[in-house]
């Protein structure tokens, strides 16, 4: 009998069945011990189960659903760009956020998310200065394309920032001025006044403008609003004036911001540079200087003319010593008196072209009078066309040579060409003005007269010599004539202590309460204004633009100081303590 013994070691069914030994095996074969059959009840089930599945996963795929299953619960990849909404330009560096992962978009506004789980997700996308979007979308395994994200702007919030630019000597406004605030600008109306928008997070705002410093100031936002900003810009400007250091007296400059001075002469020990003069261009500056150390005939180191140009180069003038009463005719030539020492004692009147070095003795009778300058009798018509000046001469010489004799008819006022033509004499006079000067038109000259306490002033044509007596002028005309004259320091060689504007106002000084300051008043001699109120007012220097006014001080203690203020208005500003009162508006 034959055992037939499972692989498991279960217990089994024994057979028994007789075999022929020979008839199976073969003759001469040895026949098995044992036969193994793989077949129970555990492998029947577990066969019947796989069978069942593999129907079933037919049938889902069958159907589709084994597919969406197998997505399902696989890693998806998102792919998406991102572009702005008005230019549809892509949009770099936006943060895009999908479960816990997230990346930014590169140059080309595109980005691609890996492993990311399926299903629906919601996806953010930040960016500053963007609004932030998030949208809703089914992701799948592989590859999820979606379509471009358009962000739109953020609109700015803004604030209203306004103010008012005036200049800080004159208190004018100042029109066309600059004003930016970060990448906004706005420029000034003709009243000074300037508005525009401005983000929460800009913190300056800057002034800018040829002629001026630039300014700038910070902001300050407060309930919502920023604080007006109203700026105030100093010109740039220099001045010259004459001070006297270590016993010499050299030219110094300084700004209208008076933060230093610089010396402009070489300072050169043992001699000294003084009166400055500027040029109506206010680019040259003449001076006098006894650098060269010429005596004139009395022994004495005597002063020569030098001019000082923009760049700073000087030159010499007039080989003249001690010219006085000096006047600029124009940005190119000036006048001046000279006095030659002979027989007898005569001044001339030079003037000097600075451009072809010429110098011309102007008017036949200035070989033979004196020249009377002791109260500033010279005057200049604003064209640089006449030049006017009294002469005090009781004896000359008839014939042009040393015999002396009395000839009292050459007292009195003259006018003649700046080329030397044209002279006139303006009438027989026992008594010289006590101050002249020329309006705005060259075909008119004013004499003010004080005599034995009478006040009268004379008008006088140039051009044909008549004169005409405007004693019935209204009062604040003669009465400042007389202050003036009270105040005109014979020292400087270019007193001009009342000016006359383009547009016919006039500046001038007065005493008024035992203070002496700078007053304005229009043409007709109303709207009477005070300009300062520094009560030493000694002399004034009205710039080339008439914007700015410079007025030199001196006090009881002969001490001087230089001030500016606006020739309509303002603040009066202390600009230098100085030597003298010959000053200028220097290049």
């Amino acid at each position: 009998m034959t055992e037939v013994i499972y692989d498991d070691d279960e217990s089994v069914d024994t057979i028994k069945a007789p075999v022929p030994n020979n008839e199976i095996w073969g003759a001469g074969s040895k026949k098995p011990d044992k036969v193994s059959v793989s077949f129970s009840k555990k492998w029947a089930i577990i066969t019947s189960i796989i069978v069942i599945l593999i129907v079933a996963a037919g049938a889902c795929w069958y159907l589709g659903y084994f597919k969406t299953l197998y997505r399902w619960y696989s890693a998806a990849t998102l792919t998406v760009r991102v572009v702005e909404k008005d230019t549809n330009k892509p949009l770099a560096n936006v943060m895009i956020t999908v479960a816990d992962k997230n990346a930014t978009t590169d140059s080309t506004g595109t980005v691609n998310l890996q492993k990311l789980p399926n299903g629906k997700q919601n996806i953010t996308f930040n960016l500053d200065g963007y609004d932030p979007k998030t949208i809703e979308a089914q992701l799948y395994r592989g590859d999820n394309p979606l379509p471009d994200v358009v962000l739109e702007k953020t609109p700015e919030k803004v604030y209203s920032l306004s103010g008012t630019v005036t200049d800080i000597i004159s208190a004018a406004a100042v029109p066309k001025v600059k004003v930016v605030v970060s990448d906004k600008s706005a420029v000034t109306d003709d009243k000074g006044y300037y508005q525009l928008s401005v983000r929460a997070d800009v913190t300056k705002v800057t002034f800018s403008i040829d002629g001026y410093q630039q300014f700038q100031s910070t902001l300050a936002l407060k309930n919502d609003k920023f604080d007006a900003v109203n700026a105030q810009l100093s010109p740039i400007r220099n001045v010259v004036f004459e001070l006297e250091q270590s016993g010499k007296t050299d030219l110094y400059s300084t700004d209208f911001l008076a933060a230093k001075s610089t010396r402009l002469s070489d300072g050169k020990q043992g001699y000294s540079n003084k009166n400055p003069i500027v040029a109506p261009d206010e680019q040259r500056i003449l001076f006098l200087s006894n650098r060269d150390g010429a005596k004139d005939a009395s022994g004495a180191v005597g002063y020569r003319a030098y001019l000082r140009d923009a760049k700073g180069t000087v030159v010499a003038t007039t080989t003249d010593l001690n010219p006085h009463s000096i006047h600029w005719l124009d940005a190119k030539r000036f006048v001046y008196v000279y006095n030659e020492v002979g027989s007898y004692t005569r001044d001339h009147l030079v003037v000097y072209n600075t451009d072809t070095k010429k110098r011309t003795v102007v008017g036949e009778i200035l070989a033979r009078n004196d020249i009377n300058t002791a109260n500033g009798l010279i005057a200049v018509s604003k064209s640089g066309t006449y030049i006017a000046y009294y002469s005090s001469a009781t004896a000359v010489s008839a014939d042009n040579t040393d015999a002396v004799t009395a000839a009292a008819s050459y007292n009195g006022m003259y006018t003649v060409k700046s080329d030397g033509s044209s002279w006139k004499k303006l009438g027989d006079q026992a008594n010289s003005p006590d101050f002249i000067y020329f309006p705005n038109s060259d075909a008119e000259l004013r004499l003010n007269y004080f005599v034995n306490g009478v006040l009268s002033t004379k008008t006088a044509n140039p051009s044909t010599g008549a004169m005409t007596d405007l004693s019935g002028k209204s009062v604040w005309e003669r009465d400042y004539a007389t202050k003036n004259s009270a105040n005109l320091d014979t020292n400087v060689y270019q007193a001009v202590n009342t000016i006359q504007t383009k547009s016919g106002q006039f500046i001038y000084i007065d005493t008024k309460n035992s203070q002496t300051d700078v007053f304005t008043v229009d043409s007709a001699g109303n709207n009477e204004k005070q300009l300062t109120r520094i009560g030493t007012v000694k002399n004034i220097s009205l710039s080339a633009d008439e914007k700015y006014l410079l007025v030199g001080t001196k006090d009881n203690n002969n001490a001087s100081a230089l001030y500016v203020v606006g020739s309509s208005g303002g603040t009066a500003k202390k600009l230098a303590d100085i030597n003298g009162l010959a000053f200028g508006f220097a290049p």
